[in-house]
Protein backbone atom coordinates (compact mmCIF):
# COMPACT_ATOMS: atom_id res chain seq x y z
CA UNK A 1 0.00 0.00 0.00
CA UNK A 2 3.07 2.24 0.60
CA UNK A 3 4.45 1.93 -2.49
CA UNK A 4 1.64 3.92 -4.42
CA UNK A 5 1.49 6.37 -2.37
CA UNK A 6 5.14 6.75 -2.78
CA UNK A 7 4.85 6.55 -6.63
CA UNK A 8 1.88 9.66 -6.09
CA UNK A 9 3.72 11.45 -3.85
CA UNK A 10 6.90 11.62 -6.22
CA UNK A 11 4.61 12.32 -9.14
CA UNK A 12 3.31 15.52 -7.48
CA UNK A 13 7.09 16.27 -7.07
CA UNK A 14 8.05 15.87 -10.47
CA UNK A 15 7.02 19.19 -12.21
CA UNK A 16 8.88 21.18 -9.61
CA UNK A 17 12.38 19.45 -10.48
CA UNK A 18 11.69 19.55 -14.55
CA UNK A 19 13.91 17.50 -16.25
CA UNK A 20 13.82 15.14 -19.43
CA UNK A 21 13.38 11.41 -19.96
CA UNK A 22 15.43 9.48 -22.47
CA UNK A 23 15.28 5.76 -23.18
CA UNK A 24 18.36 5.44 -21.10
CA UNK A 25 17.38 7.16 -17.85
CA UNK A 26 13.90 5.34 -17.86
CA UNK A 27 15.71 2.16 -18.14
CA UNK A 28 17.83 3.00 -15.85
CA UNK A 29 14.70 4.11 -13.46
CA UNK A 30 12.30 1.35 -14.47
CA UNK A 31 15.50 -1.33 -13.45
CA UNK A 32 16.50 0.07 -10.28
CA UNK A 33 13.03 0.27 -8.81
CA UNK A 34 12.29 -3.96 -9.84
CA UNK A 35 15.79 -4.52 -8.30
CA UNK A 36 15.11 -2.89 -4.99
CA UNK A 37 11.69 -4.20 -4.67
CA UNK A 38 13.29 -7.79 -5.31
CA UNK A 39 15.70 -6.49 -2.56
CA UNK A 40 13.01 -5.78 0.09
CA UNK A 41 10.77 -8.64 -0.57
CA UNK A 42 13.91 -11.44 -0.69
CA UNK A 43 15.10 -9.45 2.60
CA UNK A 44 12.49 -9.77 4.50
CA UNK A 45 11.60 -13.41 3.43
CA UNK A 46 15.41 -14.01 4.78
CA UNK A 47 14.20 -12.25 8.14
CA UNK A 48 11.02 -14.15 8.70
CA UNK A 49 12.82 -17.48 7.74
CA UNK A 50 16.76 -17.46 9.25
CA UNK A 51 17.87 -15.33 12.37
CA UNK A 52 18.38 -11.57 12.07
CA UNK A 53 21.58 -11.72 13.65
CA UNK A 54 22.88 -13.07 10.84
CA UNK A 55 20.89 -11.90 7.74
CA UNK A 56 21.30 -8.21 8.82
CA UNK A 57 24.81 -8.03 9.03
CA UNK A 58 25.33 -10.08 5.83
CA UNK A 59 22.99 -8.53 3.74
CA UNK A 60 24.41 -4.64 5.46
CA UNK A 61 27.84 -5.32 4.38
CA UNK A 62 26.75 -6.75 1.15
CA UNK A 63 25.00 -3.44 0.26
CA UNK A 64 28.40 -1.28 1.67
CA UNK A 65 30.83 -3.33 -0.02
CA UNK A 66 29.53 -4.01 -3.90
CA UNK A 67 29.08 -0.50 -4.63
CA UNK A 68 32.05 0.40 -3.22
CA UNK A 69 33.82 -2.30 -5.58
CA UNK A 70 31.48 -1.01 -8.62
CA UNK A 71 32.31 2.48 -8.48
CA UNK A 72 36.39 1.56 -8.01
CA UNK A 73 36.20 -0.84 -11.29
CA UNK A 74 34.54 2.49 -13.21
CA UNK A 75 37.78 4.46 -12.22
CA UNK A 76 36.55 6.36 -9.36
CA UNK A 77 39.49 6.86 -6.56
CA UNK A 78 39.46 7.32 -2.93
CA UNK A 79 41.44 9.50 -0.55
CA UNK A 80 43.06 7.85 2.59
CA UNK A 81 40.60 9.93 4.50
CA UNK A 82 37.55 8.83 2.92
CA UNK A 83 39.01 5.08 2.23
CA UNK A 84 39.01 4.86 6.65
CA UNK A 85 35.51 6.69 6.45
CA UNK A 86 34.49 3.87 4.20
CA UNK A 87 36.34 0.83 6.50
CA UNK A 88 34.93 2.74 9.93
CA UNK A 89 31.23 2.63 7.77
CA UNK A 90 31.32 -1.28 7.17
CA UNK A 91 32.43 -1.82 10.28
CA UNK A 92 29.68 0.38 11.86
CA UNK A 93 27.55 -1.14 9.47
CA UNK A 94 28.12 -4.61 11.02
CA UNK A 95 28.31 -3.48 14.43
CA UNK A 96 24.57 -2.40 14.43
CA UNK A 97 23.27 -5.19 12.80
CA UNK A 98 24.27 -7.88 15.13
CA UNK A 99 21.72 -8.83 17.99
CA UNK A 100 23.00 -11.23 21.20
CA UNK A 101 21.89 -14.35 20.90
CA UNK A 102 19.80 -15.87 23.18
CA UNK A 103 20.96 -18.99 24.49
CA UNK A 104 18.19 -21.50 25.26
CA UNK A 105 19.72 -23.20 28.44
CA UNK A 106 18.87 -19.49 30.36
CA UNK A 107 15.07 -20.05 28.85
CA UNK A 108 15.25 -17.90 25.81
CA UNK A 109 13.84 -18.89 22.07
CA UNK A 110 15.92 -21.61 20.39
CA UNK A 111 18.32 -20.08 17.81
CA UNK A 112 16.64 -20.06 14.05
CA UNK A 113 19.09 -21.97 11.88
CA UNK A 114 20.33 -20.29 8.99
CA UNK A 115 19.66 -22.60 6.02
CA UNK A 116 20.73 -22.67 2.55
CA UNK A 117 17.38 -21.24 1.41
CA UNK A 118 18.08 -18.83 4.11
CA UNK A 119 21.81 -17.52 2.72
CA UNK A 120 20.32 -17.75 -0.85
CA UNK A 121 18.10 -14.70 -0.11
CA UNK A 122 20.38 -12.96 2.00
CA UNK A 123 22.76 -12.99 -0.51
CA UNK A 124 20.08 -12.19 -3.52
CA UNK A 125 18.89 -9.16 -1.29
CA UNK A 126 22.07 -7.86 -0.45
CA UNK A 127 23.10 -7.80 -4.17
CA UNK A 128 19.92 -6.77 -5.54
CA UNK A 129 20.34 -3.78 -2.94
CA UNK A 130 23.31 -3.02 -4.49
CA UNK A 131 22.62 -3.36 -7.93
CA UNK A 132 19.70 -0.86 -7.27
CA UNK A 133 22.63 1.70 -6.01
CA UNK A 134 24.54 1.15 -9.21
CA UNK A 135 21.80 1.45 -11.40
CA UNK A 136 20.43 4.38 -10.21
CA UNK A 137 23.89 6.06 -9.97
CA UNK A 138 23.81 5.48 -13.71
CA UNK A 139 20.83 7.88 -14.62
CA UNK A 140 22.64 11.18 -15.70
CA UNK A 141 21.84 14.95 -14.35
CA UNK A 142 19.12 16.73 -15.77
CA UNK A 143 16.55 13.96 -15.63
CA UNK A 144 14.54 15.54 -12.55
CA UNK A 145 12.50 13.05 -10.67
CA UNK A 146 10.84 10.97 -13.54
CA UNK A 147 13.63 8.33 -13.14
CA UNK A 148 12.50 7.77 -9.45
CA UNK A 149 8.54 7.45 -10.69
CA UNK A 150 9.08 5.68 -13.02
CA UNK A 151 11.28 3.54 -10.39
CA UNK A 152 8.54 3.38 -7.54
CA UNK A 153 5.65 2.88 -10.34
CA UNK A 154 7.63 -0.36 -11.78
CA UNK A 155 8.19 -1.13 -8.19
CA UNK A 156 4.45 -0.28 -7.23
CA UNK A 157 3.53 -3.07 -10.21
CA UNK A 158 6.14 -5.53 -9.49
CA UNK A 159 5.36 -6.37 -5.67
CA UNK A 160 1.09 -6.14 -6.48
CA UNK A 161 1.70 -9.12 -9.30
CA UNK A 162 3.77 -11.19 -6.67
CA UNK A 163 1.08 -10.06 -3.92
CA UNK A 164 -1.78 -11.00 -6.06
CA UNK A 165 0.22 -14.73 -7.29
CA UNK A 166 1.48 -15.70 -3.63
CA UNK A 167 -1.57 -14.78 -1.47
CA UNK A 168 -5.02 -13.23 -1.64
CA UNK A 169 -5.36 -9.45 -0.88
CA UNK A 170 -7.85 -8.78 1.49
CA UNK A 171 -6.60 -5.18 2.41
CA UNK A 172 -8.48 -3.13 0.12
CA UNK A 173 -11.91 -4.85 0.65
CA UNK A 174 -11.87 -4.66 4.30
CA UNK A 175 -9.69 -1.64 4.75
CA UNK A 176 -7.68 -1.02 8.07
CA UNK A 177 -7.87 2.90 9.30
CA UNK A 178 -4.89 2.79 10.90
CA UNK A 179 -3.17 0.26 8.35
CA UNK A 180 -3.92 3.22 5.85
CA UNK A 181 -2.16 5.89 7.79
CA UNK A 182 0.68 4.31 8.25
CA UNK A 183 0.71 3.46 4.56
CA UNK A 184 0.76 7.26 3.96
CA UNK A 185 3.16 8.09 6.45
CA UNK A 186 5.50 5.31 4.78
CA UNK A 187 4.98 6.19 1.60
CA UNK A 188 5.31 9.75 2.01
CA UNK A 189 8.61 9.35 3.72
CA UNK A 190 9.63 6.56 1.27
CA UNK A 191 8.98 9.32 -1.60
CA UNK A 192 11.58 11.84 0.48
CA UNK A 193 13.80 8.95 0.93
CA UNK A 194 14.37 8.04 -2.21
CA UNK A 195 14.17 11.16 -3.78
CA UNK A 196 17.78 12.44 -1.71
CA UNK A 197 19.13 9.02 -2.33
CA UNK A 198 18.83 10.05 -6.20
CA UNK A 199 20.09 13.43 -5.71
CA UNK A 200 22.93 12.22 -3.34
CA UNK A 201 23.82 9.65 -6.07
CA UNK A 202 24.06 11.61 -8.60
CA UNK A 203 25.89 14.13 -7.15
CA UNK A 204 28.74 11.98 -5.75
CA UNK A 205 31.05 9.04 -6.28
CA UNK A 206 28.97 5.71 -5.98
CA UNK A 207 31.84 4.30 -3.79
CA UNK A 208 31.62 6.74 -0.86
CA UNK A 209 27.65 7.79 -1.34
CA UNK A 210 26.40 4.13 -0.94
CA UNK A 211 28.50 3.63 1.95
CA UNK A 212 26.37 6.60 3.72
CA UNK A 213 23.23 5.51 2.54
CA UNK A 214 24.05 1.83 3.60
CA UNK A 215 24.37 3.21 7.51
CA UNK A 216 20.44 3.17 7.49
CA UNK A 217 20.11 0.61 10.17
CA UNK A 218 22.14 3.15 12.50
CA UNK A 219 19.23 5.41 12.55
CA UNK A 220 16.80 2.70 12.78
CA UNK A 221 18.51 1.23 15.93
CA UNK A 222 18.56 4.86 17.20
CA UNK A 223 15.11 5.46 16.71
CA UNK A 224 14.12 2.41 18.10
CA UNK A 225 16.17 3.25 21.63
CA UNK A 226 14.57 6.75 21.60
CA UNK A 227 11.24 6.40 20.31
CA UNK A 228 10.42 2.25 21.05
CA UNK A 229 12.64 2.36 23.98
CA UNK A 230 14.12 -1.12 22.94
CA UNK A 231 17.48 -2.06 24.59
CA UNK A 232 20.78 -2.57 22.51
CA UNK A 233 23.95 -3.90 23.19
CA UNK A 234 27.14 -2.66 23.87
CA UNK A 235 28.07 -3.57 20.29
CA UNK A 236 25.81 -1.81 18.41
CA UNK A 237 26.33 1.54 20.49
CA UNK A 238 30.01 1.32 19.88
CA UNK A 239 28.66 0.45 16.14
CA UNK A 240 26.77 3.91 16.17
CA UNK A 241 30.17 5.81 17.35
CA UNK A 242 31.80 4.75 14.56
CA UNK A 243 28.79 5.58 11.96
CA UNK A 244 28.96 9.22 12.67
CA UNK A 245 32.36 8.72 13.09
CA UNK A 246 32.21 7.83 9.31
CA UNK A 247 30.05 10.00 8.31
CA UNK A 248 32.22 12.90 9.27
CA UNK A 249 35.67 11.16 7.84
CA UNK A 250 33.65 10.87 4.79
CA UNK A 251 32.12 14.45 4.24
CA UNK A 252 35.12 15.69 5.36
CA UNK A 253 37.16 14.28 2.71
CA UNK A 254 34.18 15.51 0.35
Amino acid sequence: MSYPVSAFAILLACPIFGGTLTLHTTLMGVSSGITMAVAIWWFYAALARGPMSVVSPVTALLVAVLPVIAGLLIGESLSQTSLWGVVLAIVAVLLVSMQTSVDKSHGGAAQIPFTRSVLALTLGAGTAFAFSFMLAHQIPLGAGLWPIFLARLSATVFVFLVASYRSTITIFSSPNKSLITYALAIGILDAVANATMYFALQGSQLSTTSVVISLYPVFTVLLAVLVVKESVNRLQWVGMALAFLSIVTISYSA
